[in-house]
């Protein structure tokens, strides 16, 4: 008996594609330099291609401007000083920035599983989402759920009026 998928949705997507760690390439954003350090040990354990980190949404501007460096994807936090890993994730995918492309893979990182927050990613169609503190086996199945399929957007201007959930004063 051939098995069956329960989730009507599964007849739609394309099948998943086993990526290659070793080829990805990736930036690395939280303001927690003992964060930053943990992700990369935890992808360096997994043999992924190349890793640059950023202590905050801008110190990533100057990785994302450099046409030099290749980015796959981004693994980012949500709460920042200045700006939230969910307000990088909508200027992305609205295309305030023609150097980065609209549908670069993005994880998002964060101790925060508020409804709003979750709402808000999945409406800015969130590569993925990996609660703090991060596991070695959640991080693995995101990143390859997060590169195994092609990402489909929206037009841009749909993405410019999600709402953003507002910044907790908790640091996560």
């Amino acid at each position: 008996m051939a098995a069956h998928s329960t989730n009507p949705n599964d007849d739609e997507l394309p099948p998943l594609v086993v990526t290659s760690f070793d080829q990805l390439n990736f930036l690395l954003i939280d303001d927690d330099a003992v964060c930053l350090d943990v992700m990369e040990t935890m992808l360096k354990s997994v043999s992924v291609g190349s890793i640059h980190k950023a202590s905050s949404v801008f110190a990533d501007a100057s990785v994302l401007a450099n046409q030099n460096i290749k980015i796959d994807g981004i693994m980012c936090d949500h709460h920042m000083d200045g700006m939230t890993g969910l307000a990088l994730l909508q200027r992305i995918r609205a295309g305030k920035n023609a150097i980065v492309p609209r549908d670069l893979r993005f994880i998002l990182v964060t101790g925060d599983t508020s409804p709003e927050l979750v709402y808000a990613a999945v409406r800015l169609d969130v590569s993925g989402f990996i609660t703090k503190p991060m596991g070695m086996t959640p991080m693995v199945k995101t990143i390859h759920h997060a590169f195994g399929r092609a990402t489909r957007l929206k037009p841009a201007m749909d993405y410019a009026k999600v709402a953003l959930p507002t910044q907790q004063p908790l640091h996560s």
